[in-house]
């Protein structure tokens, strides 16, 4: 069986499981496919066709440089952003480091290491 490595996982389609740690990209019954939790490959899987996607840890992402960078993710995370938090930003120091979303110190102006935007140039303050 093929495993990959994502920051990303999908959701189960069967049962609608969120959050999870391992899927499996499998025929339901022989049918058609789709992403299943533990639970839901056990009972309906096909192993022997089956690839498994396994979450990343933090330690992990940060570790690699080959990211890519999930842009639907990043906008909602800007979306999402805390307005008190980015008064004190934009309010404190023009030069201090802002955090992308896996935690990385990035420049007002700049972009993590993985290729996240500051929370600064994805609202459109600079």
């Amino acid at each position: 069986m093929k495993v990959f490595k994502k920051l990303l996982v999908p959701d189960c389609q069967l049962c609608n499981a969120v959050n999870l740690q391992v899927v499996y990209d499998s025929p339901v019954d022989g049918r058609s496919w789709a992403w299943q939790c533990q639970a839901c490959f056990d009972e309906h899987g096909s192993p022997a066709l089956a690839s498994k996607t396994v979450r990343m840890t933090n330690e992990e992402a940060l570790a690699r440089d080959d990211v890519k960078v999930n842009r639907k993710a990043e906008r909602e995370w800007a979306e999402s952003f805390n307005l008190d938090d980015l008064e004190s930003i934009v309010m404190g120091d023009c030069d201090a480091p802002t955090a992308c979303p896996n935690g990385c110190e990035v420049e007002p102006d700049g972009q993590c290491q993985h290729g996240y935007k500051s929370i600064l140039l994805l609202l459109g303050v600079i």
